[in-house]
């Protein structure tokens, strides 16, 4: 993402997910706090490089947790270190409000059998004027990120091969 304020709060989200992953006795300390926080009782999620969209799904079950996960922390010594600064926790959910309504149109058009070009200029208009606009209650990062992140410019769907709009076979 290019931004330092990302990587760190993205590495900070890597290394407590690992320490739960990687211990029971944090897991059943997670199932307690969130009986004691209200939270839905569900698992922290890890990230994995083969997995489309899973940086975005371990993101969002972080900030879901974000009230427990500290608690437990506190109580393990030798984990303290990671709880998370509220600074990382504000950027976490930027980066979760920016990318989250890509995350929901990518498995949309994943799901296809046949994409063509078609489907993505109207998509990519959904895109530039909705989707990714700057809302005025936006923090700047999400507005920084909504800005990076907007869609391929137009000019570049609109490449001809032949005449005929490029179609792309994606049958498995």
């Amino acid at each position: 993402m290019q931004d330092p304020r990302v990587d760190r709060a993205i590495d900070v989200c890597k290394k407590v997910v690992g320490a739960f992953s990687n211990s029971w006795k944090m897991k059943r300390a997670l199932c307690e706090a969130q009986d004691q926080f209200k939270l839905p009782q569900h698992k922290l999620i890890t990230e994995s490089p083969t997995r489309w969209g899973s940086r975005q799904r371990m993101i969002e079950r972080f900030v879901e947790q974000e009230k427990a996960i500290p608690h437990v922390l506190g109580e393990d010594k030798k984990r303290r270190h990671l709880i998370q600064i509220w600074q990382d926790v504000d950027v976490l959910e930027s980066v979760s409000k920016a990318l989250g309504p890509l995350l929901e149109f990518t498995d949309a058009l994943s799901g296809e059998q046949l994409v063509t070009v078609s489907y993505l200029k109207p998509v990519l208009t959904l895109f530039n004027s909705g989707v990714l606009t700057v809302k005025p209650d936006d923090t700047d990062l999400t507005k920084k990120n909504q800005r990076n992140h907007s869609a391929v410019p137009e000019h570049q769907v609109q490449r001809r091969q032949c005449g005929r709009p490029v179609k792309f076979d994606i049958n498995p």
